[in-house]
């Protein structure tokens, strides 16, 4: 009982340092280009990983005979950042960040259509449920910002396909060597795109660039923590907190208030997602039973124990 206890606690502390993350990159977008703020978070985080690189440098963790996937994955992750970004830009944050959990319906298609891992019929209605959700939020999100509702609504669909990607890729591939690949990937590719929206920052701004690094990666750890230490289906309920948290950052810095509407849309999603979002059968039990090593040199859990959240 103390061990899920401790994993809650950890698992709220990770949301709560995922929301203070999205919100303290909203405010750099208020200053700087996205694709700046993306490129700092990701080099960041790629330096405060690298000792543990160096430490299991005899492994070579950065080694995969599945580049081609490592490389579908990054680039599609680097699209679906952007839009996630764009989305917390241009709408009001709790709003963006409930359009996220959206991400729990299209990983479930993904799953049930190309690798057969078998979705109940409760879980279909859930679907149902989260499109009722959607149309109530579709009035007040047009009203704000159209550019914020489809970024919102592509970020959940290509959120949808990475999740399953990654979950293909963690069957053979180390968690090391795909957090490697991808934040490599993610500092190249918004590298590329700093030429044409760089803006110089003066002292003042390097603190919070640098510490949108460090807050990813103090999320990733105590995420990884949390759910090496309880079931998924016992953490699945606490990660709505994460809207929770959003909300008061947004009234706390831009002072937002949700409508009623509002309320009620997110709510309809929120309950519609806890019953989608519970990890699929699989078709082969092997698979859900293997192990890999965590990232960021915590224990090695299995795969029943991941898929209640991504660090994002």
């Amino acid at each position: 009982m103390e061990n899920r206890v401790r994993a809650v606690l950890l698992y709220i502390l990770s949301l709560g340092l995922l929301s203070t993350l999205f919100a303290l990159s909203k405010l750099l977008m208020e200053q700087f280009n996205l694709f700046m703020v993306i490129f700092f978070r990701n080099i960041m985080a790629l330096l405060c990983i690298a000792p543990l690189l160096i430490w299991q440098a005899p492994a070579r963790p950065w080694r995969s005979k599945r580049i081609r996937a490592h490389l579908r994955r990054g680039f599609w992750g680097f699209v679906n950042m952007a839009l996630i970004y764009m989305a917390i830009k241009h709408l009001p944050l709790a709003l963006a960040l409930t359009f996220r959990q959206l991400e729990a319906f299209s990983w479930m298609l993904f799953g049930h259509y190309w690798y057969g891992e078998r979705a109940k019929p409760h879980q279909w209605l859930a679907l149902m449920l989260g499109g009722v959700g959607v149309l109530v939020l579709l009035q007040p999100a047009l009203a704000i910002n159209t550019i914020g509702l489809v970024a919102s609504l592509a970020a959940a669909l290509t959120g949808g396909l990475i999740r399953a990607w990654s979950r293909d890729l963690s069957k053979t591939e180390r968690s090391t060597t795909i957090i490697t690949m991808n934040f490599a990937q993610w500092s190249i590719l918004s590298a590329m795109i700093l030429p044409w929206v760089w803006q110089d920052p003066v002292w003042g701004d390097w603190i919070p660039l640098m510490g949108a690094g460090l807050l990813l990666i103090a999320a990733q750890w105590t995420m990884t923590e949390a759910v090496g230490s309880a079931p998924a289906s016992f953490l699945a309920p606490w990660r709505y907190s994460e809207l929770v948290f959003a909300a008061l950052w947004g009234y706390a810095i831009w002072h937002e208030q949700p409508s009623p509407v509002t309320t009620l849309g997110a709510f309809i999603i929120v309950v519609a997602c806890w019953p989608a979002g519970q990890w699929p059968k699989s078709p082969t039990k092997r698979a859900m039973n293997h192990k890999f090593t965590a990232p960021l040199g915590t224990k090695s859990v299995s795969k029943k124990a991941i898929g209640s959240k991504t660090v994002g």
